[in-house]
């Protein structure tokens, strides 16, 4: 089992995905609805050249503006009482969770599993200088040990 071990201690810069879904707070909510129908969340930017992180969107957030029942607080932050059917939400930085959970590329495995359950979320950016430069999620997180632990002696 030292194989755990060594795996928990490995640096989230060898296991993230460097492909992020972006979309900068000036976006529309059609472009918003596009871009989830392809990911279960977005990562909100400033603007379209910048890579600094201003929130989040998951689909669970875009889903609550249909309906209209206010309030729902969440870990990362407080996802204020709107809904499309008071018309006060016309872009991303109006529906997104701010401000976000991240880790660093140094962050281990291990203290980015122990915020994945303490905030209880599924995603973390990786960011790095004020800047995304990669996600964790705990589907990454499996993924990694698989490869890290089990494809040698897996021969499935």
């Amino acid at each position: 089992e030292m194989a755990d071990f060594e795996f928990a201690d490995v640096c989230v810069r060898k296991v993230m995905n460097v492909e992020t879904p972006l979309v900068e707070q000036s976006a529309s909510l059609c472009r918003v609805a596009r871009m989830l129908r392809r990911y279960s969340h977005l990562w909100i930017i400033a603007a379209k050249d910048s890579r600094k992180v201003v929130g989040v969107i998951t689909e669970r957030d875009f889903v609550e503006l249909l309906s209209p029942i206010p309030d729902r607080t969440y870990a990362t932050g407080m996802l204020k009482s709107r809904s499309l059917h008071q018309g006060q939400v016309s872009t991303a930085a109006d529906v997104m969770v701010s401000p976000v959970v991240t880790c660093s590329p140094d962050t281990s495995v291990s203290e980015a599993l122990e915020t994945f359950r303490e905030q209880h979320i599924r995603h973390l950016p990786v960011v790095e200088n004020g800047e995304i430069v990669g996600e964790l999620s705990l589907k990454g997180v499996i993924a990694a040990f698989y490869i890290y632990t089990c494809s040698m002696l897996d021969s499935a």
